[in-house]
């Protein structure tokens, strides 16, 4: 909760800038993966028995979301706030096999922060840019039943980098980025990583594209 606090105050203090500094406002959807959260075992005969001793396993959850998103910019700075719904699938990986089965649901409460640098081009305008983000889940539904107390052990902070692309349409922009992130472990996998030496905390890698329209103020 204090993470959010402290972007949600972020938020605050550039929306004041806004009306004195002419910055943009605007919105748009997007769609993310996150992929291979979970744990590595380095010997899953410890867990699973003798007959796997010496066999390195990975289980966890792949999960793709979609939602939308509300932005403020200022030149060389861009917070964003969205909702997202994800679909996550299991997997269990061992001996070069990989498994997966479809398993929960997630709706999550996003915050991110951005440093970006604009590149007038003319007709457009191209920025790379890099920041973190915090996923805050807020519901998490498996087998039926939802669980609104998922916050703690689900949610993740993460980095993500990439570039953006703006084309004007008068004092409208139309704006499109495409992201590559990482997400630090989720305390669930991290808890359960302390059973044993031999077991580690694996984060998620993936990709986020976004698509907008922004307005100048």
């Amino acid at each position: 909760m204090k993470r959010v606090i402290v972007f949600l105050a972020i938020f605050a203090m550039l929306g004041g800038a806004v009306s004195a500094q002419g910055m943009s406002i605007g919105g748009g959807v997007l769609i993310d993966t996150n992929m291979g959260n979970g744990l590595t075992l380095g010997n899953a005969g410890i867990i699973f028995g003798p007959d796997l001793n010496g066999i390195e396993m990975k289980i966890g959850e792949d999960i793709t979301s979609f939602g939308a998103f509300f932005f403020v910019d200022y030149d060389f700075l861009m917070v964003d706030m969205s909702l997202a719904f994800g679909k996550e699938t299991y997997f269990l990986e061992a001996l070069g096999i990989r498994d997966t089965i479809d398993a929960g649901s997630y709706m999550s409460l996003g915050f991110s922060i951005f440093g970006k640098y604009p590149i007038n081009m003319g007709l457009f305008t191209i920025f790379p840019l890099v920041g973190i983000n915090y996923n805050m889940v807020i519901s998490y539904e498996y087998q039926g039943t939802t669980y609104t107390d998922a916050s703690e052990w689900l949610s993740q902070i993460g980095i993500l980098g990439g570039a953006g692309i703006d084309f004007p349409l008068g004092d409208l922009f139309l704006r499109g980025e495409a992201l590559v992130s990482y997400r630090l472990p989720m305390k669930t996998y991290n808890e359960q990583a302390k059973l044993h030496s031999s077991i580690s905390a694996n984060g998620g890698i993936g990709f986020r594209l976004k698509v907008e329209i922004g307005m100048k103020l």
